[in-house]
């Protein structure tokens, strides 16, 4: 029985072994899959173990003997008061520890990696200190190359912005000429051109100028606000002066669509403080996407007040066009897309009108807000700060 009784146990043990041999190897495959190691300190006599893969990392001998000294001499030496501050740390009160670190191997490489550990108490006395070690040196370089094309391609972007920026004028100016020109010879302040092809093509010239225009301003004015140089030139304004000026602006492509726009504007609204420029164009591209995307013999509403809660002028524009899904506004809001239907296939544009817009509107620390569904129209809302509603007085002013 005796010997049954040593048979069984030898056995058991022999099991046990193999179980702690098979999942030491498990535990090795795993830090050397992952490049993470293993260690250990014995808080009383301060001796260090190493897994084979902290070996592995730091490229030493399977003879070689890690302790406090040359551990810590693998590190820059203005890396190592912070290891040891942190290491005393975590023996005084139990702050675990977590590093990032640069170190040169035994074989003189240099590579990146993170320390973990944490105080193991035994009769609530610091015992043994135990962690991890890996090595995250691609995870380094890869954030460094990706860090550096961002930086390269903001630096590019900005680049571009400053250039277009800087090229406002020699854009504007021919087409300027070419819009004053076909406009004189359009209205034959000079007399008659004679042949009546001519008036249509005055009438071509002045409306692919006045396109081409739009676009260039578009351009150019986002690439200044992106470059940081676009300056409000704030006074008090009438927002019912300005609403009407862009009706009459594209007045007769609405009266093309049969289109009816409505403006409910209170006559006692207070001034607003902005930029006359940039409220004009803003009114300009909402109210054409709203005639452009609204069917012949549609209504357009254009209708502003002052939210008594919070103080701040809002406008609306409503219309009763066809409308955008939810995924369709997102799209709309980036530069140069189009939400997709069947009148951004038919009219072509950059799609920065409403991108342009939104950025107007962070330039004046507003909001532009966006409600619609398909077929059922589109609502487009703007809100200002209340620091831009000013007193009925200071319209007289103008600041």
């Amino acid at each position: 029985n005796l010997e049954i009784k040593v048979e069984h146990r030898t056995k058991e043990l022999t099991l046990k072994n193999e179980q702690v041999v098979r999942q030491r190897k498990i535990l090795e495959d795993i830090g050397r899959l992952t490049k993470a190691g293993g260690w250990e300190v014995d808080i009383a006599t301060m001796q260090i173990k190493w897994s084979d893969e902290t070996y592995r990392i730091h490229e030493v001998s399977d003879d070689f003997v890690p302790d406090i000294k040359n551990a810590i001499e693998f590190y820059a030496p203005e890396s190592r008061p912070i290891i040891k501050a942190a290491v005393q740390k975590g023996i005084e009160d139990g702050t675990p520890l977590d590093m990032e670190l640069s170190l040169i191997t035994a074989q003189g490489n240099l590579k990146n990696v993170r320390v973990l550990g944490e105080v193991i108490y035994e009769d609530q006395n610091p015992k043994t200190l135990l962690g991890t070690f890996q090595d995250i040196t691609p995870q380094k370089q890869t954030e460094k190359e990706l860090k550096q094309a961002r930086d390269e391609a903001e630096k590019a972007n900005k680049a571009k912005s400053e250039f277009l920026a800087s090229m406002s004028h020699d854009l504007r100016t021919p087409l300027n000429a070419i819009m004053g020109f076909s406009d004189m010879m359009r209205a034959e302040i000079f007399g008659p051109l004679g042949n009546p092809h001519y008036e249509e093509y005055c009438e071509d010239i002045n409306n692919s100028g006045s396109l081409l225009i739009s676009l260039i301003n578009n351009i150019l004015d986002l690439s200044k606000i992106e470059a940081g140089k676009y300056e409000l030139a704030e006074d008090a304004l009438d927002i019912s002066t300005l609403v009407h000026t862009s009706f009459k602006q594209l007045e007769k492509m609405s009266k093309t669509a049969n289109q009816t726009i409505s403006i409910n504007i209170p006559t006692d609204l207070p001034p607003l403080k902005g930029d006359e420029r940039a409220l004009i164009q803003t009114f300009n591209n909402l109210l054409s996407n709203a005639i452009k995307f609204t069917p012949d013999g549609g209504n357009i509403n254009i209708s502003a007040g002052v939210d008594e809660t919070q103080k701040m002028i809002v406008i609306h524009f409503l219309d009763s066009g066809i409308g955008m899904s939810k995924d369709g506004i997102i799209k709309a809001l980036q530069p140069f897309e189009q939400a997709e239907n069947s009148h951004s296939r038919r009219d072509k544009g950059t799609g920065l009108g409403l991108h342009l817009c939104v950025n107007f509107m962070k330039l004046f620390g507003g909001t532009l807000n966006i409600e619609s569904d398909v077929g059922e129209g589109t609502k487009v809302t703007l809100q200002f700060p209340p620091e831009r509603t000013l007193p009925v007085s200071a319209q007289a002013q103008n600041l």
